[in-house]
C-alpha cells in the first residue's frame, strides 16, 4: 500500500514532466488526493452491493470516559464516551469496533435509534453495544458493569478526510513508536484506484497552471481574442 508521501511524489513526478519551473505544495496535493479519493470510492461503491477492500478503511484509536446522560437519575444508564470526535465518514462500508485489550469482549455497532433499547438482557450482558452520537462521539453501552473499565478502543471505518483520521491512528513503526508525520502513514485507497486518482490530480493542477489570465481591465473578452482559428491559445513571445 502507498503512503501519503508516495502519493505526493508520484503526482509531483507527473507534473514535473509537463513543467520544469512550476512549484506545487505538498498540502495542496494531499488536499486534492483526499477529494478525489472520496469521489472515486463513492462512485465505485455507493449504489452497488460490492465487497469493499480493507485497504480503503482506516483505524483510529479512541480513549474512553464514563458519561451519564441523566446525572440526576442515579438509576440511569452509564455510557462510555470517546474523548475525541470521530471524523466524518463516507456513506459506504461497515464500521467495526474492537477493544485494545483483547479481553474486552465483543463490541457490536448498532444504529443510534437502537442503542437506547440494548444492554438490558441478562443473557447478553457480556456484549457491548456502540453507536455514533449526534455530537460525533462514540458511545458504548453494556449490561456488564465491568465494561465501564474499558479505556480505549480501535474504530475502523472509511473516513471522508483520511488526513484527519490519520492523526488519530494507532499506527506504529518497526521500533514500536507511533508514526507522527502524516506523510509516513498509509494512504487508505485500494491500489487499483490510485493511478486514476493521480491522473485526476495531475489534470486539475495542470489546467490551473496553463489557464490564461485576462489581465486587461476592460469590457472585452481578451481570452477569446487570444485564441487562433483552430481553438488553441496563442502564446505571447
Amino acid at each position: 500500500m502507498s503512503t501519503f508521501k508516495e502519493i505526493v511524489y508520484m503526482c509531483l513526478d507527473e507534473l514535473q514532466l509537463s513543467s520544469d519551473d512550476a512549484t506545487f505544495t505538498e498540502d495542496h496535493i494531499i488536499f486534492l488526493a483526499n477529494k478525489y479519493r472520496a469521489l472515486l470510492l463513492k462512485k465505485q461503491y455507493l449504489d452497488l452491493a460490492k465487497l469493499i477492500p480493507e485497504s480503503n478503511y482506516q483505524d483510529v484509536c479512541l480513549d474512553l470516559e464514563q458519561f451519564a446522560p441523566f446525572e440526576d437519575d442515579p438509576c440511569g444508564d452509564i455510557y462510555l464516551r470517546s474523548t475525541e470526535k470521530i471524523p466524518d465518514m463516507l456513506p459506504i462500508g461497515t464500521p467495526s469496533i474492537t477493544g485494545i485489550d483483547f479481553m474486552a469482549g465483543e463490541i457490536t455497532y448498532v444504529s443510534r435509534e437502537r442503542i437506547r433499547y440494548v444492554g438490558h438482557n441478562k443473557f447478553l450482558k457480556n456484549i457491548m453495544y456502540a453507536t455514533l452520537g449526534p455530537d460525533d462521539h462514540l458511545y458504548i453501552k453494556s449490561a456488564n458493569p465491568q465494561s465501564l473499565y474499558l479505556e480505549r478502543v480501535r474504530f475502523s471505518g472509511i473516513f471522508e478526510d483520511p488526513e484527519k483520521a490519520a492523526k488519530l491512528s494507532c499506527d506504529e513503526d518497526s521500533s514500536g513508536e507511533e508514526t507522527c508525520d502524516v506523510l509516513d502513514k498509509t494512504f487508505p485507497l485500494e491500489e487499483a484506484l490510485i493511478p486514476l486518482m493521480i491522473e485526476l490530480i495531475v489534470k486539475e493542477v495542470s489546467n490551473a497552471i496553463y489557464r490564461p489570465a485576462d489581465e486587461e481591465n476592460n469590457a472585452n473578452d481578451d481570452l477569446t481574442n487570444n485564441t487562433n482559428p483552430n481553438g488553441r491559445r496563442r502564446v505571447s513571445q
